[in-house]
């Protein structure tokens, strides 16, 4: 009689499995950073571009604004843009919309030089 007060042995369970199928793709990607584009405000005085070397992203907007009393202007080396002279007080305003490097100079004075990065 006591032996069938004794429970069965318990059911055995399959142990897991030891491998995992990958998923089908297993290519890890990174995210895509983007930057906004900004307005860069900068500077003629002195008779001088007063940064030298901008940096901004993709559609971006430079503005040099004139603080000189002599005429200045922002021509691209390669001609892409030019302001025109401008004088005290006014500006000139670009949209860059490919990277590159963009370097500059006043026509009125060809020391005077600077160069936009477009990242």
């Amino acid at each position: 009689m006591i032996e069938s007060l004794i429970a069965p042995p318990p059911a055995t369970i399959a142990p897991p499995p030891t491998s995992i199928t990958p998923p089908a793709s297993s290519a890890v990607t990174e995210p895509v950073k983007t930057v906004a584009p900004i307005v860069f405000n900068t500077t003629i005085q002195n008779t001088a571009f007063q940064d030298k070397e901008i940096r901004v992203p993709v559609g971006s907007t430079v503005i040099w604004t004139n603080k000189d009393v002599v005429l200045h202007t922002v021509t691209a080396n390669d001609k892409k843009f030019d302001s025109g002279r401008f004088g005290q007080g006014q500006s000139f305003k670009y949209v860059f919309t490919e990277k590159g490097i963009y370097s500059y100079f006043c026509i009125p004075h060809p020391l005077m030089v600077g160069k936009v990065i477009v990242e």
